[in-house]
């Protein structure tokens, strides 16, 4: 049962196939709707997930950053905690919309200065949920307590 557990804690987090293209954004500006033509971006087949170019194989800032998250601080706030940990992680939210397909899909994303960007669901995913996202090295090598994580 332990090497179960272990194996499941270990399996890599396989993400969908993303689509990507170059296409427009809408976002709320001073009461109005501003269209801003946009870079390349890419988002999974239900729309729910939007990635820069750079950001679609995790290897942007957004995901490589060293810092230890709890919810808790996140709620402490009171905005959104989405955005609370984007301005933790130095980076301004953003509400919007993005063209998939003739179509807009609303979104809020994290913005970061270097121009990667991230959707606000993706990132907190990634930063509040770490423990499973555990390599099979860090366990057997001692660099991480399983005993611990499994609070046995």
């Amino acid at each position: 049962m332990l090497s179960s557990l272990i194996l499941f804690l270990t399996a890599p987090i396989f993400a969908a196939s993303l689509t990507c293209q170059t296409g427009s954004f809408r976002m709320p500006y001073d009461g109005a709707t501003k269209v801003v033509k946009a870079q390349t971006y890419c988002f999974n087949e239900d729309r729910t997930e939007l990635y820069s170019k750079d950001c679609q194989s995790r290897k942007c800032s957004a995901f490589n950053l060293e810092i230890q998250v709890k919810m808790a601080d996140l709620l402490n706030e009171s905005s959104n905690p989405g955005f609370n940990l984007c301005r933790k992680l130095g980076g301004k939210p953003e509400l919007l919309q993005f063209e998939a397909s003739a179509e807009w899909f609303a979104l809020d994303r994290f913005n970061f200065k270097d121009g990667a960007f991230v959707s606000t669901g993706e990132l907190m995913r990634h930063y509040l949920h770490k423990p499973n996202r555990l390599s099979i090295d860090h366990i057997l090598n001692g660099r991480y307590n399983l005993a611990a994580f499994l609070q046995i």
